[in-house]
């Protein structure tokens, strides 16, 4: 990374804490413009994104970062989490396993998938995590409620 495009994405970094989400935003294009690949920019800029409500933008800028580094368990798990606040479960479901996949100790993905209501996720989550007594209770309580 050149000594500009560091600039350009540390500016954008701090604007973002400071809340100046359109103001950072603008950055973290600057850093794609000098960089498209700088998969920093691409994360940050899906989350900034997300977080001004423009979740199909947040969603392309995750994907992008994920084609250029395909073992990224963040983002993946901050895609699924995207994709299920635009009620996209099925894919959110994909990509909450790629992350558990690649790293099965980011906590944040089970809590994640978790909280989706539904009880097929929640028997998957245990499926996952191989926690036989569960999946039976879990089962038990999908044929019964």
């Amino acid at each position: 990374m050149c000594i500009r495009d560091r600039s350009q994405f540390n500016l954008a970094n701090t604007l973002r804490d400071l809340g100046r989400l359109d103001e950072a935003e603008v950055c973290y294009r600057k850093v794609l413009d000098l960089k498209p690949d700088h998969i920093g920019a691409l994360e940050k800029l899906g989350t900034t994104l997300n977080d001004k409500g423009d979740r199909e933008a947040a969603i392309k800028s995750y994907k992008k970062a994920i084609k250029i580094e395909p073992n990224f368990a963040e983002v993946y798990n901050l895609l699924g989490m995207t994709l299920k606040g635009v009620g996209r479960i099925e894919e959110a479901k994909v990509s909450y396993e790629r992350a558990i996949e690649i790293s099965p100790d980011l906590g944040g993905v089970k809590i994640t998938w978790e909280n989706i209501a539904s009880k097929t996720v929640f028997v998957y989550v245990h499926i996952l995590n191989g926690n036989d007594e569960t999946i039976k209770s879990a089962n038990r309580r999908t044929e019964e409620g």
